[in-house]
């Protein structure tokens, strides 16, 4: 079994799966998902109401008490490896959506949804596509804005933020 800089925050029930590209510098070196200080991920899930306030990085886990999980498509990296993701990082993730079966698996960042699957053509908000493999296809999917401070178009596509959260309310 190969080292996975965070590990997956995955349970039975879970509504939501974000998949993010590979673990940033400040969240390898804590542990924790979206740790850079500047990034706005834990503010956009308060914003648009997926979770009730903002948590702070280190209670990753409670994201679980919202029906929500967390993994990246790259498990071995750290932010700045430019590597496309492999066969086995695909195949990872659709083990991993298999297994728990979340309604909706989100992207974070158009750039992970071109990468894993391998398209240019996807942009954010609901992604449709009719040549997704098996167990996708019983997944809605969205594409969200990146929530990086380096993502200068963050502000004007947080409605890809908002449509995600429409939509898993009940």
């Amino acid at each position: 079994m190969s080292h996975h800089i965070l590990p997956d925050i995955v349970a039975t029930g879970i509504r939501l799966l974000i998949v993010g590209e590979q673990a940033g510098p400040e969240s390898a070196r804590v542990g924790h998902y979206y740790a850079g200080p500047r990034n706005r991920f834990w503010s956009a899930l308060a914003q648009v109401g997926l979770t009730p306030r903002e948590l702070s990085c280190t209670e990753d886990v409670k994201l679980l008490d919202f029906g929500i999980g967390l993994t990246d498509l790259k498990k071995r990296t750290v932010h700045g490896d430019a590597s496309p993701p492999t066969g086995e990082d695909r195949a990872r993730l659709l083990q991993l959506v298999d297994e728990w079966k979340p309604q909706i698996v989100a992207f974070h960042g158009a750039e992970i949804a071109r990468q894993f699957f391998n398209s240019y053509k996807i942009s954010c908000g609901e992604l449709r596509r009719y040549d997704i493999q098996e167990p996708l296809k019983g997944c809605e999917m969205f594409v969200v804005t990146s929530a990086s401070a380096a993502n200068g178009h963050y502000k004007k596509q947080l409605w890809s933020w908002h449509d995600l959260a429409k939509k898993l309310r009940p």
